[in-house]
C-alpha cells in the first residue's frame, strides 16, 4: 500500500463506451510530463491503452504511438508495471528515443494539457475511455537535468529530431513537457549557386589514373580493378564564383547551411556487358565526404550503374529539402564540416604542424585528409589535438605561415574490384545554401508587433522579424503555427533600404505597416520608408523559389491599386519627401553637424516613434538620438523645423546628443533601450576606447597634469585631500585637490585617416574639440576600470581656466600616482558611483517636455539612483536588471541576484529602490553548480508587451554556460588540469572537481559540443581507446573506473582535448569549437531558459522555473543567448545555436500560465510515504524501498542517478524527513551502510524524489541478518 505526499492524484473521468470487465481504473497521479493511469484487466492477456490530446484519437501521443515505437501502446511493455490483472500504465516518459523510422521522438506528454486515453483488451472486447491533465509546471524546482546524452551514441545529444523543412512539425520538451515549434528553417532565406552547372575545382586521388581529367570534357578520370580508391571531387571556392567560400570554419564565425547539393558525374565503363545488365561489376559508389578520404558518417552512398556510353548522371535532389545524401535519422553536415578551414600554422621542419591562428584544425580529419601550407598540399598523417596534426611528409620550416584545407567534396568509387574499370569526367554540381537567422544581443528589445492581426488559420497572431534583412514571419497566438510571408528587405527602386534595426519595425495601430532607415551607402541623405504589406501572412509563392527568399531578392511591389491586385505585395512609401534624416535634424537643432552624423540606424518603433541612433562612427561612439514621428504635422519648434513640411506628414520631435547634456555629460552611446513609457526615452552609456585608439568618436578625452603634482590619498600630504576652497557646488572639507592641466580634454589618437573611414570631416586631436570640462565633470584618474578614483571638478580657475580643483575619491577609492598623471573624462550618469565606479549605465530623457535634452531645470534629464549598470529589459511599468548589491540578497558562492523594479512613471522608477531580488542560482538542498553573472550570463527579457496582468509579475532570461570553476579550474581557470593516464583518457582526482554532489544533483558533463556519457557503477571499467571514447566514470570505491582509483575519482575519455580542464574564455567570448571538460554539479539555470518572478524578494528560487533548454548544446550557445517572447506572452522565441548540431533555428515554446503557489518544497527532495506491511511467516523485521526514475533505467533497475546502480533508502529517523547527508545509498555499493527500516509489525518509508518525476519503487524485506526474504511488487508514484 502506497500513500503519497500531498499526491496529485487525478481520478479518471469521461465516458464509458463499452464498459465490462475493466474495472477499478483511475489515474493516480500526473506530472507535467507523465501520468500513471492503473487498472484491472478482465483477464491476465496483455490489453492496449491509446492516449491523444484530441478525443477522436486521430494522432495518438509519442509515447504509445504503435507506428513509432513498437509495443508502446500494450500494458505489457517495459515501462509499465503487472501484477496479474492489476496494472499500471505510466504514459509518458521524460527522454527522446530512436523510433522505427531512426528519428528521435520526445516520449513525454505536454504540460497542462487534457489528454484522453481508452483502454482496449481485445481478449473479452472491453473498452474503457477516460481523460485526464497533465499538472502545469511549478515554480521553485532547482533539481534539473543536463542535456541528454546519446548512450547509445556518446558524444551526441538525445534531443528529439528536429525537422529541416517543416514548419508545422511539434516537439514535447521532453524534460519540462512545454510545447516546442520550429519557426525558421535553413530554406527561408537562400543563396542558390547562381552559377548552375558548376565546375568542380580540384580533383584528388593516389588511386585514380589522370584524376584531373573529371573536371573537363578531355581525357576522362579512370580506376581499374580496385574497389577502394576514391576520386575526391571538391567544390569551387573561390569568393562569388562559388558561394562554398561563403562557409566560415568555426561555429562562431559561420552563418550559413548546406541546404542541397547535387553532383552531375558524366562516367561510363569499359565492361561490355554492362550494356544489357546492370550487374554489381558496372556501378559507381558516390558519396559526400567532409574528411576527403571516406563517407561522412550517417550519409548515404548512392550507386549508379554504368554503361559503355559516357552518359552524365545526377546524385542527389534539387528543391527546398535538406539533402545532402544523409540516412534516415542522421543529421547533414553543417555549414562548418563543409567549409575550408583558414589560418596560419608553424613549421619546424619535420612533420609536425603546429595551430598559431584561425580556424582549429578539424577533429574528423583523418588520415589521407588535405592541408595546403604555404600553397603545398600534405597529406595528414593523424590530427594530434585541435593546435596540431602530423603530416606523411616533412613540412618546410617557417613561423606564421598561411594554411588552408578543403576536404567536403564528392567521393567517387568503382563498387567491385572486377578487373574492368570505370571512368569519370565533365562534372560539375549545383548547391543551395541557407542563411541562419540573425539573433540580437539582449533581451531588452522586442521582435513582434504589439499589435495582432488575423493569418492564415483565422486566429490573432503576431508579426514578427529578427533582424539583418530577416524574413518576416507571422505566429499564430493560440497555436504558436507560423508561417513566412514576407522580408524586411527592399525598397521602392530595388536597392535595399531596410535591413538592420535593433527592435521592433512594425507599426503600432497597423501590423502590417513596418519602417525602413533608408539608404545605408556612405554620403547618401538617408530617407526613411514606410512599407504596407498586403497579404493574407502565407509564404509567398511569387518568388524566384516559391516559398522562400533567394539573398537579394524582395518582396513583390504593389501594383498600384487599391487595393492592390498583385497580392501578396508591399507597398514602400517616402517619409520625408525630397528633404532627408540629416537635413531635417539640422533644421530642429541648429548644433547637429550633418557632415559628422551621417548615418541614422534605425532602432525601433517606440510608442509610434522611429527611433534614430547617429553615431559619429561605430558601436560605442558619441552619438545623437533622433526621434522622428512619422504621424506628426507639427512639432515645438518655431515654424515647425524639422517637419517635412509641404502637408506632408513627418516631424523631428527630439534630438539629444549623448555627451554635452546636464546630467549626461562625456557619455558615448551604446544603445537605446526601448521602455515603452510615452514621451520618455532611455539612453545606454559606455565607456570611452582605450588610449590610443584611433577610431572616430570614441575618445578617450583626457586632460594631463603638468605642474609636477602626484596624488596622495592621505589627507593633508602634498598631493592629497586638503580643504575645498568655496565653490559652486558647495563641497566643503578636506576632500579636495587643486593642480594645473595642459589643456581642455582632448583625444590624443584622432581619426585622421580619410573622410570615409572617420566617418565624414576629420578629427583634428585639438583640446576642447568635443566640448570643454565644466564644474560638476567627473574625471578618473588614469583609464577607467574598476579600481578607478573618481574625482569631480569642482572649480576651474587661472590663466586659461587650467587651475583646476578637484572632489577626491568620490566612488570611495583612492589612488598614488607619479608627477602628472592623466584626467579621463567619465560619463557620469549613475548618481551613486559607489554603485559601479566603472562608466556607463542609463539615464532618461523626457523628451515631451524636453525635445532638446537641455535639462534646464534638472528635471528632464534623469539618472537612477539604484542603476548598477547591468543587462536589463523594460516593459509593462516593470524592470528587471541582472545585478544589484541591494543588501536583502543572499549573496554566497556562486549566488548572485537580479534586482526588479515595478512603477506607474519615470520619476517614480529612477527614486524609488528595488522591488524584488531574484537568486540568480538556486540551490538544491543546499548544494549548487557555480554559476555568477560571467560564467552564466543573463539578459532578462519581459513577457510580452501585451501580456495579462498575471503574467508581468515574471520575466525570462537564458543562462548560457560559458565556463565555471567545476574540473580542473575550481581555484582559477585551468590551475589544476586532469592528467592524462592511457590514450584519450584523463584523471581528476577528488580535489580537483570542487563541485559534486551527485547524491542531490544531477552531474554536468561534456568534452567541448560532446555529451559525455556516465558509465559509472559497480565494477565498471573505462579505458583509453576509442570504444570509451566520450564517456567518463566516477568512483564511489576505490578501484572502480581505473586501477589505483580512490573515492570521487572522475576519469574522462574524450580526444583531441585542447583544454583539460574547464574553461571560462571571458564575459563575451564564446567557446563553441575548442575541446574542455566540465564536470561538476548540474545547476538549474544551465544552458536553460528561465522564467523568474519579478514581485518577490526570492533567494530561494521559489519564484522561478526551467521553461526549456530550446534543444541546445553545451558551449555551442553563444554567451549572449536569450529569449524574446510574443505581445501575448503566451509563446516565446528561442534562437538555438547549431540546433541538432546543423545550424542556427529559431523555436517557438508555449509557456504555461504560472501555477499557483503552494507549501510544497520543490527546491528539496520531496519525501513519498510509502506504508508497508511485511508478508507473514517469512521473518522480516526491516524493510527498504528501492527506487529510481525511468529516464535512468526504468521499472526493474532502480536508478535514481546517471550511475548504474540500484537506489535503495531504509532508515527511519523520523516520518517525512529526507537525510541531509545521505538521502538515498547505492545498494550494493554501500550495503555495509544500508541499514533497514524496522518493520516486523509494518512501518513507513519515505522515498527522497525530485519534484514532478514519477518514481518507480520496489519494497525490499529483510531478515535480522538483513537477507532479503522478499521483494514486494512494483509501484509508481507521482512527486508534486
Amino acid at each position: 500500500m502506497t500513500k503519497l505526499f500531498r499526491a496529485a492524484a487525478l481520478l479518471a473521468s469521461g465516458w464509458i463506451c463499452a464498459q465490462g470487465a475493466i474495472t477499478n481504473v483511475r489515474v493516480t497521479g500526473t506530472t507535467n510530463t507523465q501520468a500513471i493511469l492503473q487498472y484491472e484487466a478482465p483477464d491476465a492477456n496483455a490489453c492496449s491503452v491509446q492516449v491523444s490530446e484530441k478525443s477522436d484519437f486521430s494522432t495518438l501521443v509519442n509515447d504509445v504511438d504503435a507506428s513509432k515505437f513498437s509495443g508502446a501502446n500494450m500494458d505489457s511493455r517495459g515501462a509499465n508495471l503487472t501484477s496479474g490483472a492489476a496494472r499500471t500504465f505510466v504514459i509518458g516518459k521524460r527522454s527522446a528515443e530512436r523510433g522505427l523510422d531512426l528519428n528521435r521522438y520526445s516520449r513525454a506528454l505536454q504540460v497542462l494539457t487534457l489528454h484522453y486515453y481508452k483502454i482496449t483488451c481485445s481478449s473479452t472486447g472491453d473498452t474503457y475511455s477516460g481523460q485526464f491533465r497533465t499538472a502545469n509546471l511549478m515554480m521553485g524546482g532547482s533539481y534539473s537535468d543536463p542535456a541528454p546524452a546519446d548512450t547509445a551514441r556518446p558524444g551526441e545529444y538525445a534531443w528529439p529530431t528536429l525537422s529541416l523543412n517543416d514548419r508545422t512539425r511539434t516537439i514535447v520538451d521532453p524534460q519540462t513537457g512545454v510545447l516546442l515549434r520550429q519557426l525558421s528553417l535553413p530554406g527561408d532565406r537562400t543563396i542558390t549557386a547562381s552559377n548552375m552547372n558548376q565546375a568542380f575545382q580540384f580533383a584528388r586521388s593516389t588511386t585514380w589514373t589522370n584524376p584531373a581529367g573529371a573536371l573537363g570534357s578531355g581525357a576522362p578520370a579512370s580506376i581499374q580493378g580496385n574497389n577502394t580508391g576514391t576520386l575526391l571531387l571538391t567544390p569551387q571556392n573561390n569568393g562569388y564564383a562559388g558561394y562554398i567560400s561563403f562557409f566560415k570554419g568555426s561555429r562562431g564565425a559561420n552563418l550559413y547551411t548546406l541546404n542541397w547539393f547535387q553532383a552531375v558525374l558524366t562516367a561510363a565503363t569499359s565492361n561490355a556487358a554492362c550494356n544489357s545488365s546492370a550487374l554489381d561489376n558496372c556501378k559507381m559508389v558516390a558519396c559526400l565526404t567532409i574528411d576527403g578520404v571516406s563517407c561522412y558518417a550517417g550519409g548515404q552512398q548512392l550507386e549508379q550503374a554504368l554503361t559503355t556510353t559516357a552518359a552524365a548522371y545526377t546524385f542527389g535532389t534539387t528543391g527546398t529539402a535538406i539533402d545532402l545524401w544523409q540516412a534516415a535519422g542522421e543529421r547533414p553536415p553543417n555549414g562548418v564540416e563543409v567549409a575550408t578551414k583558414l589560418g596560419n600554422v608553424n613549421c619546424d621542419g619535420s612533420s609536425k604542424v603546429t595551430l598559431t591562428s584561425g580556424d582549429f584544425f578539424a577533429t574528423y580529419w583523418a588520415a589521407g585528409s588535405t592541408i595546403t601550407i604555404n600553397g603545398v598540399d600534405y597529406a595528414i598523417a593523424a590530427v594530434t589535438s585541435q593546435s596540431t596534426v602530423n603530416v606523411t611528409t616533412a613540412c618546410t620550416a617557417g613561423t606564421g605561415l598561411a594554411y588552408s584545407a578543403t576536404n567536403f567534396g564528392v567521393l567517387i568509387r568503382k563498387k567491385t574490384a572486377s578487373a574492368d574499370s570505370i571512368s569519370v569526367q565533365a562534372s560539375f554540381s549545383n548547391y543551395q545554401m541557407g542563411v541562419f537567422p540573425f539573433w540580437d544581443y539582449t533581451g531588452a528589445f522586442d521582435l513582434c508587433g504589439p499589435t495582432p492581426v488575423t493569418g492564415p488559420t483565422g486566429n490573432p497572431g503576431y508579426n514578427c522579424a529578427f533582424t539583418q534583412s530577416p524574413p518576416i514571419y507571422w505566429i499564430d497566438a493560440v497555436t504558436g503555427e507560423s508561417h513566412m510571408f514576407s522580408r524586411y528587405f527592399g525598397g521602392p527602386a530595388g536597392a535595399n533600404n531596410c535591413g538592420v534595426s535593433d527592435s521592433i519595425i512594425f507599426d503600432s495601430v497597423n501590423p502590417d505597416i513596418w519602417y525602413c532607415r533608408g539608404s545605408t551607402a556612405f554620403g547618401v541623405p538617408q530617407q526613411p520608408l514606410r512599407a504596407h504589406y498586403y497579404g493574407n501572412h502565407s509564404e509567398p509563392t511569387n518568388t524566384q523559389y516559391p516559398g522562400h527568399f533567394e539573398e537579394g531578392e524582395q518582396m513583390q511591389l504593389c501594383d498600384g491599386s487599391v487595393p492592390p491586385t498583385n497580392q501578396p505585395c508591399v507597398q514602400y512609401t517616402n517619409l520625408v519627401g525630397t528633404s532627408d534624416m540629416g537635413t531635417l535634424t539640422a533644421a530642429f537643432d541648429t548644433t547637429f553637424q550633418k557632415d559628422r552624423y551621417l548615418f541614422f540606424y534605425f532602432v525601433g518603433m517606440e510608442n509610434g516613434i522611429m527611433v534614430f541612433r547617429v553615431w559619429r562612427g561605430g558601436n560605442n561612439s558619441v552619438a545623437w538620438t533622433v526621434l522622428f514621428d512619422p504621424n506628426a504635422t507639427a512639432n515645438q519648434e518655431i515654424n515647425n523645423a524639422g517637419c517635412v513640411g509641404g502637408g506632408q506628414p513627418g516631424c523631428v520631435i527630439g534630438a539629444a546628443p549623448s555627451w554635452s547634456r546636464p546630467g549626461a555629460r562625456w557619455c558615448p552611446l551604446k544603445g537605446n533601450n526601448p521602455m515603452y513609457q510615452p514621451g520618455w526615452q532611455s539612453i545606454s552609456s559606455y565607456i570611452w576606447a582605450n588610449p590610443g585608439d584611433t577610431h572616430v568618436g570614441v575618445g578617450p578625452y583626457e586632460s594631463r597634469v603638468n605642474d609636477g603634482t602626484a596624488l596622495s590619498p592621505t589627507v593633508g600630504a602634498v598631493g592629497g585631500p586638503t580643504t575645498c576652497p568655496a565653490n559652486s557646488l558647495g563641497i566643503t572639507g578636506q576632500q579636495c585637490t587643486t593642480m594645473q592641466v595642459d589643456g581642455e580634454p582632448r583625444d590624443w589618437s584622432p581619426c585622421v585617416t580619410d573622410t570615409v573611414t572617420c566617418g565624414g570631416v576629420l578629427e583634428t586631436g585639438a583640446p576642447g574639440e568635443l566640448m570643454n570640462a565644466q564644474v560638476n565633470d567627473e574625471f578618473t584618474i588614469g583609464p577607467a576600470s574598476s579600481s578607478s578614483e573618481i574625482v569631480r571638478l569642482v572649480a576651474k580657475s587661472g590663466a586659461g581656466n587650467l587651475t583646476w580643483t578637484l572632489q577626491r575619491g568620490i566612488s570611495g577609492t583612492f589612488v598614488s600616482t607619479a608627477p602628472n598623471p592623466s584626467l579621463f573624462a567619465f560619463c557620469a550618469v549613475v548618481p551613486d558611483p559607489t554603485h559601479t565606479n566603472y562608466a556607463g549605465g542609463d539615464w532618461y530623457w523626457d523628451y515631451a517636455h524636453d525635445p532638446h535634452a537641455y535639462n534646464a531645470n534638472g528635471t528632464t534629464i534623469l539618472k537612477d539612483a539604484y542603476s548598477i549598470n547591468a543587462h536589463f529589459f523594460f516593459q509593462n511599468g516593470a524592470m528587471a536588471a541582472a545585478y544589484t548589491v541591494d543588501p536583502r540578497c543572499d549573496y554566497g558562492p556562486g549566488h548572485l541576484c537580479y534586482q526588479t523594479r515595478e512603477f506607474s512613471s519615470v520619476p517614480q522608477f529612477v527614486s524609488t529602490p528595488p522591488v524584488g531580488i531574484v537568486t540568480q542560482n538556486p540551490a538544491f538542498s543546499g548544494k549548487f553548480g557555480p554559476a555568477d553573472s560571467n560564467q552564466v550570463q543573463e539578459h532578462p527579457a519581459g513577457p510580452g508587451l501585451g501580456s495579462a496582468p498575471n503574467d508581468r509579475h515574471y520575466f525570462y532570461d537564458g543562462r548560457p554556460f560559458n565556463g565555471a570553476p567545476l574540473t580542473g579550474s575550481v581555484t582559477a581557470d585551468g590551475a589544476n588540469p586532469a592528467v592524462a593516464v592511457t590514450g584519450q583518457l584523463y584523471k581528476f582526482a577528488a580535489a580537483q572537481v570542487g563541485f559534486m554532489d551527485r547524491k542531490f544533483m544531477p552531474t554536468f558533463a561534456f568534452a567541448g559540443s560532446n555529451a559525455l556519457v556516465d558509465v559509472s557503477g559497480p565494477g565498471s571499467v573505462i579505458g583509453g581507446g576509442t570504444a570509451d571514447a566520450f564517456k567518463y566514470c566516477v568512483a564511489v570505491l576505490a578501484g572502480e573506473c581505473a586501477a589505483g582509483s580512490a573515492p570521487n575519482d572522475i576519469y574522462v575519455n574524450a580526444a583531441n582535448i585542447g583544454r583539460p580542464y574547464c574553461h571560462f574564455p571571458g564575459q563575451a567570448t564564446g567557446m563553441a569549437d575548442e575541446l574542455d571538460l566540465c564536470i561538476g554539479n548540474n545547476a538549474l539555470v544551465y544552458n536553460s531558459i528561465m522564467e523568474n518572478g519579478i514581485s518577490w524578494v526570492d533567494n530561494y528560487g521559489a519564484h522561478q522555473r526551467m521553461v526549456t533548454k530550446g534543444l541546445s548544446r553545451n558551449r555551442v550557445l553563444v554567451p549572449f543567448w536569450h529569449t524574446h517572447a510574443v505581445p501575448s506572452a503566451n509563446w516565446i522565441l528561442v534562437h538555438t545555436n547549431y540546433a541538432q548540431m546543423v545550424g542556427d533555428m529559431v523555436m517557438l515554446a508555449k509557456v504555461p500560465p504560472p501555477p499557483p503557489q503552494d507549501s510544497v518544497n520543490r527546491a528539496a527532495y520531496i519525501p513519498l510515504t510509502v506504508t508497508v506491511k511485511p508478508p507473514p511467516g517469512l521473518g522480516a523485521t526491516n524493510a527498504l524501498v528501492e527506487f529510481g526514475y525511468g529516464e535512468y533505467g526504468g521499472p526493474g533497475q532502480y536508478r535514481c542517478t546517471s550511475r548504474a546502480e540500484t537506489c535503495a533508502v531504509g532508515p527511519g529517523t523520523q516520518a517525512g524527513i529526507i537525510d541531509a547527508v545521505n538521502p538515498f545509498f547505492f545498494e550494493t555499493t554501500e550495503a555495509a551502510s544500508l541499514a533497514g527500516t524496522p518493520c516486523a509489525a509494518g512501518c513507513t518509508i519515505a522515498v527522497p524524489t525530485a519534484s514532478q518525476r514519477v518514481v518507480y519503487g520496489r519494497v525490499v524485506y529483510r531478515n535480522g541478518s538483513n537477507q532479503v526474504v522478499a521483494r514486494g511488487s512494483g509501484f509508481a508514484l507521482a512527486a508534486p
